[in-house]
């Protein structure tokens, strides 16, 4: 078995329960001790975030504080421009070297839209791909390349993860939870309650800074 690393990318716009509740059950499912969150700065495959940096990043840290499974990796923070996701894994393995399980964790949503994504046949020359589970998403209705590409590369024994350092998809089994930050932001902007939705300290810190009221 290779030593194993988690990383959890994403805009966390806000972090919320979804997130949380998911990458927890993953972390079961497979026998993960650390999930590494790492907040994107400035997306290069979707729309920039209204909210700033450092209160997608200050929420983030309060929702996962004291929690054993849970750290951060802050270095698209420390870069003043659009970071790519592969470019970002690149960095990682170079690290980590090349006899190290690395696994990158995203959401079916956003697997839906890897053809996207900067060299993203390049992904699985560098990583694993944990896939959670979205609501309305099936990999038989991918764009045609993404779907081949799921398809050859999709494995249905967990233990490959953990004795290959890179090389496939594993669509998890946990739960789904249908919470979404967009729905949130939404919610906060009609004032509507998102109690249960998100950790009440984030819910506390998004009214201190009047976040979302204009998304």
């Amino acid at each position: 078995m290779l030593n194993f690393y988690a990383f959890f990318g994403g805009t966390f716009d806000p972090i919320h329960y979804g997130h949380i509740n998911s990458v927890k059950a993953l972390a079961n499912e497979l026998t993960i001790k650390k999930i590494t969150f790492l907040p994107n700065h400035l997306p290069s495959h979707r729309i920039p975030s209204k909210t700033p940096s450092y209160h997608r990043l200050k929420m983030l840290k309060y929702a996962i504080d004291n929690d054993p499974l849970f750290d951060i990796d802050f270095r698209e923070f420390e870069i003043n421009h659009v970071c790519q996701t592969v470019k970002i894994l690149k960095k990682i393995r170079m690290e980590l070297g090349k006899k190290t399980s690395i696994a990158f964790i995203i959401g079916k949503d956003a697997l839906f839209d890897i053809h996207l994504w900067y060299k993203w046949q390049d992904l699985l020359k560098l990583c694993h791909l944990l896939v959670c589970p979205r609501l309305n998403f099936s990999h038989k209705n991918y764009e045609h390349s993404t779907k081949i590409w799921i398809d050859k590369n999709r494995i249905y024994n967990k233990d490959i993860i953990f004795n290959k350092s890179h090389g496939y998809i594993w669509f998890s089994k946990i739960p789904l939870y249908n919470i979404s930050s967009t729905d949130i932001r939404l919610r906060i902007n009609q004032k509507i309650s998102c109690k249960n939705l998100l950790p009440d300290n984030i819910i506390q810190y998004i009214d201190r800074f009047n976040l979302y009221c204009n998304s």
